[in-house]
């Protein structure tokens, strides 16, 4: 077994120049589903490791509504159109449901691969949250209220916290190689709804860059939730 240490610092720098390619600009924005304005294929040329298989291609839509808003990211083969979503029927009568091209695949990060290395899974771990986070405006956002961290944030905020979980003894990102496979792990704090420090921690099967993921709550300001 061994571990590899990636700081907060490092991650965060990575995540600004993936969202700097993931903006989207909101003057005359149409309202519902459109196409949308950002290019996911941008946001996986920030990460040096990863790559999107030869012959697949990465879009996606948005979806808007009175300042908020989500996207959705598909992978589909690079030959295939990708048809404006006024083109689709939602599938159960709700404006919410996501238009999908007939030969889209159901998770993006099937057609990620790496070089291997420990970054590339650290690297993995950012562009499915990123690619989560496309299009996401107002109400619709949640990664993005994330830090990531290298230290024990409550120790320079007031007030009272309550720890669910062991706290740390080291804060860095760190990943995990063994034989069953890799896993990386992470601590971000997020003032979304209420101030709570999460754990994050992302498993990968041998050869794979689709990961499962158990995100636990180590602390809350003020109390339990």
């Amino acid at each position: 077994m061994s571990n590899t240490i990636v700081t907060g610092k490092e991650i965060e720098k990575l995540r600004r120049r993936a969202d700097r390619a993931a903006r989207v600009r909101t003057a005359g924005l149409p309202e519902g589903w459109s196409t949308c304005r950002a290019d996911p294929m941008r946001v996986v040329a920030v990460f040096a490791s990863l790559q999107v298989h030869a012959g697949y291609v990465l879009r996606a839509y948005q979806y808007h509504w009175r300042g908020n808003g989500n996207g959705w990211v598909w992978a589909l083969p690079a030959a295939d159109e990708f048809p404006q979503p006024g083109d689709y029927e939602p599938r159960s009568g709700r404006s919410l449901d996501v238009p999908r091209p007939p030969r889209a695949l159901d998770d993006p990060m099937q057609v990620i691969s790496g070089d291997g290395s420990p970054r590339s899974y650290i690297e993995a771990s950012l562009l499915a949250r990123q690619l989560a986070e496309i299009g996401a405006l107002g109400r619709g956002c949640d990664w993005s209220t994330h830090e990531v961290l290298d230290s024990d944030p409550t120790a320079q905020r007031g007030g009272a916290w309550h720890w669910q979980g062991r706290r740390p003894a080291d804060w860095r990102p760190r990943v995990v190689n063994s034989a069953a496979g890799t896993r990386v792990v992470f601590q971000t704090y997020s003032a979304l709804g209420r101030e709570v420090v999460y754990r994050h921690a992302d498993t990968y099967a041998a050869d794979s860059y689709i990961h499962t993921s158990r995100t636990t709550k180590l602390a809350t300001a003020g109390g339990i939730i």
